[in-house]
């Protein structure tokens, strides 16, 4: 990303907002939505202090939804598209179900909101954060994840799947009861037992193990035990706690 495209980005969102709710599409009422929510999450979690870059608000990602490799729930580009637009946010049309004529994010809409969030985490990394992703390098990084987590949201590092639902009383969950929604015990599954964290971000169902995979909360290094129940393990190197994969 050039630090032109950073200086003075095409925002955009209002033209395509505009037209994703007047054109007939399957995904009118979803978008208008996404686009609302993504508006407060900003405004609350996200545009923070002015910087020369962006004396002002950060430009809104554009929202998109469109067929992606069902192991992906959503995705954050800052790599300009095809017409030239760059942070665009794409939620993958393979998570979304039929339900009373309207399309419908098949994991809940606590599940949808929280990974709205975490994927406008990305746009504020890039835009505002002091280690932005670049090629090469870890996209879930100590500085997102520890976005994250002031968030409530409990993103495991290097890999950006959620090893736990986000928490009732955090930032991300006092707003989604706002919204109205109801924070689920546990992740909604499928009959398959595949679970809305599990395949997000790239990551795909597991062979079957008698040994539990589990993460340094800092740095991600994995052991497996056969333990059940919390470890309760600290990593030697870097003071991170161990947390199930």
């Amino acid at each position: 990303m050039s630090a032109e495209l950073i200086k003075a980005p095409v925002d955009a969102s209002g033209v395509l907002r505009k037209a994703s709710s007047e054109n007939r599409w399957d995904f009118n009422a979803e978008a208008a939505k996404l686009y609302r929510r993504a508006d407060v999450a900003m405004d609350r979690f996200y545009h923070g202090i002015f910087t020369p870059a962006f004396p002002g608000k950060l430009p809104t990602p554009l929202i998109a939804v469109e067929p992606m490799n069902k192991r992906t729930l959503a995705a954050y580009s800052v790599v300009p598209d095809a017409y030239g637009l760059p942070f665009k946010l794409t939620f993958n049309e393979a998570h979304y179900i039929e339900e009373d004529g309207k399309k419908v994010w098949r994991w809940g809409e606590w599940s949808q909101a929280e990974t709205l969030v975490h994927e406008l985490g990305h746009h504020w990394q890039q835009l505002r954060g002091k280690d932005p992703f670049k090629q090469g390098k870890v996209t879930h990084n100590r500085e997102f994840t520890g976005k994250m987590e002031s968030l409530g949201i409990h993103s495991r590092p290097n890999h950006g799947s959620h090893f736990s639902v986000a928490d009732a009383v955090g930032p991300f969950g006092i707003l989604a009861r706002e919204w109205g929604l109801a924070r689920p015990d546990d992740v909604p599954k499928e009959e398959s037992k595949v679970n809305w964290w599990s395949i997000a971000f790239g990551e795909g169902p597991i062979g079957r193990s008698s040994l539990t995979k589990w993460y340094c909360s800092i740095c991600s290094f994995a052991i497996r035990v056969g333990v059940k129940g919390d470890i309760d393990v600290i990593h030697n190197t870097d003071g991170g706690k161990f947390i199930r994969g």
